[in-house]
């Protein structure tokens, strides 16, 4: 379905300040949707462009869209942070669990019963 500049435009900016909304409840696949539904429109945009150029009023709703960018992206950062930190955990929980295994492996040890 071909869309028009404006139109473009709109769902940009409704998926933007929803997003932006919505932005300390979102899960991270809530995230990456997001993205790939605005990279879409995006890239109907820069065909839209291409035939007509954008006008200023078009180039000044695209700066105030590109400014909620810096808390998507910190949003982005933050999640990736917190992931980074949960693996380290999970690495660090692993190298303590082989650690106590390994003192204590019995699989070269002999138990002898006293005869009574």
């Amino acid at each position: 379905m071909d869309y028009t500049i404006e139109q473009l435009i709109s769902k940009l900016e409704d998926m933007t300040t929803g997003m932006v909304a919505r932005l300390n409840f979102v899960s991270f696949e809530e995230l990456a949707v997001f993205v790939d539904d605005r990279q879409e429109l995006i890239d109907q945009l820069e065909v839209e462009f291409k035939t007509s150029p954008p006008n200023e009023s078009v180039k000044k709703r695209l700066r105030a869209i590109v400014q909620s960018d810096v808390l998507i992206k910190n949003k982005i950062e933050a999640l990736k942070n917190e992931a980074a930190d949960w693996l380290r955990q999970k690495e660090k929980i692993k190298v303590q669990r082989n650690a106590y295994e390994s003192v204590y492996n019995y699989s070269d040890s002999i138990l002898m019963d006293q005869k009574k």
